[in-house]
């Protein structure tokens, strides 16, 4: 497995592109914390989308019972196999760490000798 940083500059349009790869799969949010522990937030629900608002810094995921919230992201790395994400994990300024699962692995590229509108 790999792991790749999203920087500040790239997140509004990683999770537009995330969106369209993502929509009408299925997630599982996770949020750990010192004091909280581990926790599911959500559990194997269908994707509505998943965007960065830079105005206010926080990140939606979009779901059909709940919008969830991460505020005041100050690191987002995706954990990757085969070109695939497998899970997108945010720090906050608050110290918590919050689980993005994705119940089938999301392929955003191709490999390099397949062309694909994604990889533009």
């Amino acid at each position: 497995m790999e792991t790749r940083e999203i920087p500040d500059q790239e997140r509004e349009a990683f999770f537009d592109k995330v969106t369209r790869a993502a929509k009408g799969k299925f997630v599982q949010i996770e949020v750990l914390g010192e004091e909280i522990g581990d926790q599911l937030e959500e559990e194997w629900t269908k994707l509505d989308g998943l965007s960065y608002d830079p105005n206010d810094d926080t990140i939606y995921v979009h779901t059909a019972p709940m919008d969830h919230a991460i505020h005041f992201p100050v690191e987002v790395v995706t954990i990757e196999e085969d070109l695939s994400i497998k899970y997108i994990c945010v720090a906050d300024k608050e110290g918590l760490i919050q689980i993005i699962h994705f119940q089938e692995p999301l392929r955003l590229q191709a490999p390099l000798d397949e062309q694909s509108p994604l990889n533009r």
